[in-house]
């Protein structure tokens, strides 16, 4: 659900390489046939798990990830609270500040995470549970750090809305009290605005004036993730980047 290759975008410092990075929902009920294609086509050898300890309960561990040798990384954190929990209907800039507020509460985790991808020395995978808000967050300020534009970041995040229809059913626990709503709420948590990611990326820049210092990252952290996800134009027409 909700899986796909952050790299083939382009930004002011280079091309994003593409087989090196991906983006997922939660990775325990993948199938065998999946898992092996995770591991051995895609050459998956780390997977980074933002979910928290009740959604691990839940849903199990990423066994088929694990019996291929992929090392799974816990680095949870959740981003609901007690605003965002009392919100029936949920708008587009109600996530927006769902996702600043979670930046302010959650810098170590998200900074911690950007370190997991930056130290990486082989292809990975990072996610959260429907891989749309947690996992979009990091994705942006992971594609920002890059040099990736945010009108480009944007169009990543919003591509979650069409990768997340097929998967209606997953989310009826949210409706389960109002099934005669269950398309208008579903609409209401699985859209993934552009404007809501644009908002979120202006404001925390005008907050602590840069997404570097955001998460209170060092340069040379910065220096390996770029050297580790960008190729110049030569060698990404060449690898298909």
């Amino acid at each position: 659900m909700n899986f796909r290759d952050l790299g083939g975008v382009s930004g002011k410092l280079g091309h994003v390489a593409r087989g090196r990075v991906f983006r997922t929902a939660q990775l325990s009920k993948v199938d065998e046939s999946s898992a092996e294609h995770l591991a051995r086509t895609l050459r998956i050898a780390r997977y980074i798990d933002f979910r928290a300890d009740f959604e691990i309960m839940r849903d199990g561990e990423p066994r088929p990830l694990l019996a291929r040798g992929v090392h799974w990384v816990r680095n949870p954190f959740d981003l609901s609270d007690e605003i965002f929990s009392s919100l029936n209907r949920p708008a587009a800039s109600d996530w927006q500040e769902l996702y600043l507020r979670g930046l302010r509460r959650f810098r170590p985790e998200i900074a911690q995470a950007i370190r997991h991808i930056a130290s990486a020395d082989a292809p990975l995978v990072f996610g959260c549970w429907a891989g749309k808000d947690r996992t979009g967050m990091v994705a942006a300020l992971l594609l920002s750090l890059l040099g990736v534009e945010d009108e480009v970041v944007a169009e990543d995040f919003a591509k979650t809305t069409e990768l997340l229809a097929a998967f209606k059913g997953s989310f009826d626990i949210l409706w389960k009290f109002e099934p005669q709503a269950a398309e208008e709420i579903f609409r209401c948590y699985s859209v993934a605005s552009p404007g809501t990611m644009l908002g979120f990326l202006t404001a925390a820049r005008a907050e602590f004036g840069s997404i570097q210092a955001a998460l209170a990252l060092d340069q040379s952290t910065v220096d390996t993730l770029r050297s580790r996800y960008l190729v110049d134009r030569d060698e990404a027409d060449h690898s298909g980047a």
